[in-house]
């Protein structure tokens, strides 16, 4: 129940930017931020995918045996952050010249959309594989409402007077890095609840 419309939400999240791109900016300029999406948002999201499933195993167990989740959770977070800080690295430096060697020069501009947008697509990296935490610990709901909105904050910025196509993947850009530090925050204060609960709820030493 609480899993169906974020799901929905989320999706159609991804496709607001291409909506308004084509409405303001033309096709021409929609083919390059696509061609950005595919090359690099996809792959990224599909690895983040990838160890999402495994990490899943991995934390539902240990709150299933009532054991801390956070030296794991810190483990799989400086991992994630260290490929994600290459990546972001990687476009922030080279991406225009990247595209360009790969698919031409002609798409060159795609590389420029892929530098402005390195670090929401390195966050993306980082925390969703850490969400599958939250719905162990009982926080869907929380989850879902988060998913709400970035759902809002996407679609209210694209609201917003736009000119220039650069100009609003900076927008965006701070608007989703906000937004996704935002859940980042959510997982680690679950993650540090539950271990303190666990503490509190340890027995005491025997005197």
């Amino acid at each position: 129940l609480y899993n169906t419309l974020p799901a929905l939400l989320h999706t159609a999240t991804l496709s607001i930017p291409i909506f308004f791109f084509m409405n303001r900016f033309g096709e021409e300029f929609t083919g390059q931020l696509n061609l950005c999406r595919q090359t690099v948002f996809l792959p990224v999201t599909f690895f983040a995918t990838t160890w999402m499933q495994v990490y899943m195993q991995r934390a539902s167990r240990t709150v299933i045996e009532k054991e801390p989740v956070l030296p794991g959770l810190r483990k799989s977070l400086m991992a994630l952050v260290g490929m994600a800080s290459v990546l972001a690295a990687v476009l922030i430096v080279a991406g225009p010249w990247l595209f360009g060697l790969v698919f031409g020069e002609v798409w060159v501009e795609a590389g420029r959309y892929a530098r402005i947008l390195a670090i929401p697509i390195a966050l993306q990296f980082i925390v969703t594989p850490l969400t599958v935490l939250l719905p162990p610990l009982g926080r869907i709901k929380q989850l879902s409402l988060w998913q709400v909105v970035y759902f809002l904050s996407v679609l209210g910025y694209g609201c917003l007077p736009q000119s220039v196509a650069t100009g609003y993947l900076k927008g965006l850009a701070v608007v989703e890095s906000v937004v996704l530090l935002g859940l980042l925050f959510q997982v680690l204060r679950a993650a540090q609840r539950h271990d303190h609960d666990l503490r509190a709820n340890d027995p005491a030493p025997a005197a």
